[in-house]
């Protein structure tokens, strides 16, 4: 049985041992680059490749002692009881490794898919660099944690100095809001004060 939390973890359970599973962004980093992206990884977990079963739940689990146990009474099941157990709960966790937004961006790139390893290092970058998250605490948050954290920070500092721009887009084009005449009229007033010093 598998259930999933509020906040992305999920609990592998066999009889009575329970392993919370949390897809943290060093194991989601970690385990994309070792399995050349998260298809592969999935797609080994639903084969149920036992080196990468292991793997996952190791890179993942809360708690060492617990994931170690849970491997060592797994061994000792049958395979296909093992699986049916623990395919929904990796597969759940890995689900975990695609950042959720709590809005839609409609205007978000060029629409070219931007792969996951830099999709990972923006978001340790926005939590170390814009949130201020020591490494520590930024490889142990989730990547939808991060991914709605430098989201409200920049919601944040939009309401406090404004965008300045009604049409939505980010990044101000100064060149275009500001006239060749309104410059020389700028200059202009700036000598007349000047002269009256």
């Amino acid at each position: 049985m598998t259930s999933r939390l509020a906040n992305e973890e999920v609990t592998l359970s066999h009889a009575g041992m329970d392993v919370r599973l949390r897809p943290w962004l060093r194991a989601a980093t970690q385990l994309e680059r070792s399995h050349d992206g998260l298809l592969n990884l999935e797609r080994r977990i639903f084969e149920f490749h036992t080196a990468t079963v292991r793997e996952v739940i190791l890179a993942t689990a809360t708690n060492q002692q617990l994931a170690n146990a849970f491997i060592a009474h797994a061994d000792v099941l049958p395979l296909k009881e093992v699986a049916d157990v623990a395919i929904p709960a990796l597969l759940g966790v890995c689900a975990g490794f695609i950042p959720q937004s709590r809005k839609t961006d409609s205007k978000a790139g060029d629409g070219t898919p931007q792969p996951f390893s830099e999709l990972y290092a923006d978001l340790y970058e926005f939590a170390t660099g814009w949130l201020g998250w020591s490494p520590e605490t930024a490889w142990n948050a989730t990547p939808t944690e991060i991914s709605r954290a430098y989201t409200a920070h920049v919601d944040k500092l939009k309401a406090i100095h404004g965008s300045g721009h009604d049409d939505g887009n980010d990044a101000p084009d100064y060149q275009a809001e500001v006239k060749p005449e309104a410059v020389r009229n700028g200059i202009a007033r700036l000598r007349q004060l000047a002269g009256k010093r």
